[in-house]
């Protein structure tokens, strides 16, 4: 199955999305980003490529209990994965200034994220997102031009971030800040 449109290719909003399933998909090429989940509950995505999308491959904007496995996120304007709502990406923007609720308690497992050196960011994650597992994930020889790994929480909040292979990560490994990703 291969999703192309002009603007977002899946856009869920609200109540009405529950136990959604996105599985073996190609999404590409469109000027937003390729896949958003919006305000939604318990969604799954297994083994989708998101490529050459104007700004993130996935979007998960206000949307909690979420798992993407196995999924290749490359090419995309800003970002493979964004938790956050901002439509600019990652910064100091919190879902909570926007009326949002943040994206808490998703899992992203297993899955490629960058290998062009294209995206800014792998998989990126704004202040206020919290309880997110970032487990397994690897990224290509170019990776990203500014981060493969960001999370914008002090010291990652609550977010736990393991077995991830990576160049470059916001925080990284210095002095001034405990190492919270890995």
């Amino acid at each position: 199955m291969i999703y192309s449109c002009s603007n977002h290719s899946v856009f869920s909003r609200g109540s009405q999305v529950y136990k959604s399933l996105l599985y073996y998909a190609q999404v590409q090429f469109n000027t937003a980003a390729g896949v958003t989940v919006n305000r939604a509950n318990s969604f799954f995505a297994d083994e989708v490529t998101v490529a050459g999308n104007g700004t993130f491959g996935f979007w998960l904007r206000g949307s909690s209990d979420g798992r993407l496995h196995s999924i290749a996120a490359e090419e995309n304007g800003i970002a493979g994965v964004y938790l956050g709502c901002d439509a600019t990406g990652p910064g100091t923007t919190t879902c909570a200034s926007l009326g949002l609720t943040p994206a808490n308690d998703n899992n992203i497992l297993d899955s490629y994220i960058g290998n062009t050196a294209s995206q800014k960011f792998g998989i990126a994650v704004d202040p206020g997102n919290a309880r997110n597992h970032i487990l397994g994930n690897g990224n290509g020889a170019n990776a990203n031009t500014i981060d493969d790994l960001i999370d914008e929480n002090p010291t990652c909040g609550s977010n736990i971030w393991y077995d991830n292979t990576f160049t470059n990560s916001n925080p990284g490994k210095d002095a001034v800040s405990p190492f919270c990703i890995d």
